[in-house]
């Protein structure tokens, strides 16, 4: 993902959200990260503890090479994205 894109830890929907820059005001997520894709599902560990379920992500950072790290408390793991 490129520099200027915006990820949002969204708790209460067990998922991230990411927005591509340019960012406008009402703009969709371009990406969800933690409901195996799906944009509609807001289940916690949809389908089971796996690499593309979340429970509660409260963090997300992004390192100097755009990679996107999440902190998923409810399991207990991170996860890069």
């Amino acid at each position: 993902m490129r520099a200027g894109n915006l990820y949002v830890g969204d708790v209460n929907n067990a998922r991230v959200l990411a927005y591509t820059a340019p960012l406008s005001s009402g703009m969709a997520a371009s990406h969800v990260f933690g409901q195996g894709g799906s944009f509609i599902t807001k289940v916690s560990n949809n389908g089971g503890i796996t690499a593309d379920s979340l429970y509660a992500p409260p963090g997300v950072a992004v390192d100097a090479w755009g990679n996107v790290y999440v902190v998923d408390s409810q399991n207990s793991q991170r996860a890069g994205i």
